[in-house]
């Protein structure tokens, strides 16, 4: 960046410091330093620690299958979307809340952009 902000005025660029406030949805302020992070480990208080993964896509909707489709989505299948789901990107969740992916809907079919869910090797 410095680099050719510097090319760009034509008289070089260096960087001294860097320091990132942002990343998505996640702000410094939210940030932990690692000494709390292993003292809340080793209390067995990590919970306050971990933000869930659904958490990075805020401005998704969500969208709920019922056990069927949420066995398809699994095996890597087209689902159906529940009636009346306009087309766009979806948080896609089970019926009981177990968020599995962000997927594209699109005339009924819902296919998948990113899996969130653990595969089962049974």
């Amino acid at each position: 960046m410095c680099h050719d902000i510097g090319a760009a005025l034509g008289c070089g660029g260096t960087l001294a410091a860097l320091r990132r406030i942002r990343a998505g949805v996640y702000s410094v302020d939210m940030a932990h330093t690692l000494d709390d992070v292993l003292s809340a480990i080793s209390t067995g208080k990590i919970n306050g620690f971990i933000q869930p993964v659904d958490s990075i896509f805020p401005g998704y909707p969500s969208v709920s299958l019922d056990e069927g489709e949420v066995k398809k989505a699994k095996n890597g299948a087209l689902c159906n979307v529940p009636e009346n789901t306009q087309n766009g990107t979806y948080k896609v969740y089970t019926p009981d809340g177990e968020f599995l992916m962000l997927a594209n809907a699109e005339s009924g079919i819902l296919k998948t952009i990113k899996n969130f869910f653990e595969v089962n090797n049974e």
